[in-house]
């Protein structure tokens, strides 16, 4: 499973149900699976980097 992909799609879901990019992104950083071990060292570029991308994807 890509844990990447599934943090994206469930912000883009939560994006739809109408959460904030705040929220989103707390949502990520308290429950995407062993985000500290995954993302070591830049967890919060990633976080950003991620709902940046819900809300503005390419």
């Amino acid at each position: 499973m890509d844990v990447s992909k599934a943090d994206y799609m469930i912000g883009v879901d939560m994006a739809r149900k109408g959460f904030s990019p705040e929220q989103i992104g707390g949502a990520i950083e308290q429950a995407s699976p062993e985000l500290p071990t995954r993302k070591a060292g830049h967890e919060a570029d990633y976080v950003a980097r991620t709902v940046k991308a819900v809300f503005h994807p390419s």
